[in-house]
């Protein structure tokens, strides 16, 4: 073991790192979103909007956004540099269980665990599409956009 990043006291439900490589994002259950720096073992953050638990998030492919779910409540945008929050995005998805940015971070892909996917364009806050609940459990999606 290199590192050991002691502070989640439940079982973890998602990692990933910043595309820089300088921090490191967990969630576990029934607890928020935790921002760590990597070179120095801290915690710098827990993304934890009004004691509302995350689900799960995502981080853009350019390392400035931040977007949490708290299952049936709207996604929260964090500017991940300053870590402010930017915008609260309202979906029509309940259970959200995946979230997933385009490429170039103007939409934002959210997904329920009935198999409901809706595609939110971030700046004008509209539902851009969505496809009908399938009655598939839909645990993780992933998407390959144009731009």
């Amino acid at each position: 073991v290199v590192r050991r990043l002691v502070g989640h006291r439940n079982r973890i439900w998602q990692i990933a790192f910043t595309p820089n490589g300088i921090h490191l994002l967990s969630t576990g259950q029934g607890e928020g979103v935790w921002l760590w720096e990597i070179a120095g073992d801290n915690q710098t953050r827990n993304f934890d909007s009004h004691q509302k638990k995350a689900s799960t998030f995502a981080v853009s492919t350019d390392g400035n956004l931040l977007a949490i779910s708290h299952e049936t409540e709207p996604v929260s945008l964090y500017h991940l540099g300053d870590q402010r929050l930017l915008n609260t995005l309202y979906h029509a998805s309940s259970h959200v269980c995946d979230l997933v940015f385009s490429r170039s971070a103007d939409r934002l892909i959210v997904s329920d665990s009935y198999g409901e996917i809706e595609c939110i364009d971030v700046q004008s806050e509209q539902t851009l599409w969505r496809t009908p609940a399938t009655n598939l459990r839909i645990f993780s999606s992933v998407i390959h956009p144009y731009k």
